[in-house]
């Protein structure tokens, strides 16, 4: 097992909390946090989830392209569109040029509206791919002497 503040090998690892996060460390390492019961850590554990499924979406990086090829297929105008999603035609045309990203929200209105996906789903790391790579918090901090 690896502290993950220092990323030491040790056979017995403790569950601390240091600044609202929950991590397994080593014993020289448990004195920057307070120990965690397992209640406390259930209850990091959905907050930490709730974050994350808060933003499980994301709008696709060509939006634009794909929008104006769908509305052209259609045989709509800017303006067309405009009215039909309650946009002015002048953002309506900064979204389809790519100069504006549009909302989550929006993405969804115009995906229902022109049958079409402008959204993908976020995957930060699959299933126990981050316990995996080994990665400690010490890798990522720059210590000075």
């Amino acid at each position: 097992m690896i502290c993950e503040i220092c990323g030491r090998k040790t056979n017995k690892l403790k569950k601390v909390m240091i600044d609202g996060a929950v991590l397994n460390v080593c014993e020289a390492c448990s004195r920057f946090g307070s120990a965690v019961s397992e209640s406390q850590k259930r209850k990091v554990e959905k907050t930490i989830k709730a974050a994350l499924d808060i933003q499980d979406e994301e709008v696709i990086e060509d939006f634009g392209r794909v929008l104006r090829e769908q509305r052209e297929k259609l045989g709509l105008t800017q303006e067309d569109m405009a009215k039909r999603l309650g946009l002015k035609q002048s953002l309506y045309k900064k979204l389809e040029e790519g100069d504006l990203k549009p909302t989550l929200d929006l993405a969804k209105r115009i995906e229902k509206l022109l049958k079409i996906k402008l959204t993908k789903k976020v995957v930060l790391f699959e299933e126990g791919e981050f316990e995996k790579s080994g990665l400690t918090v010490a890798d990522v901090i720059k210590f000075e002497d």
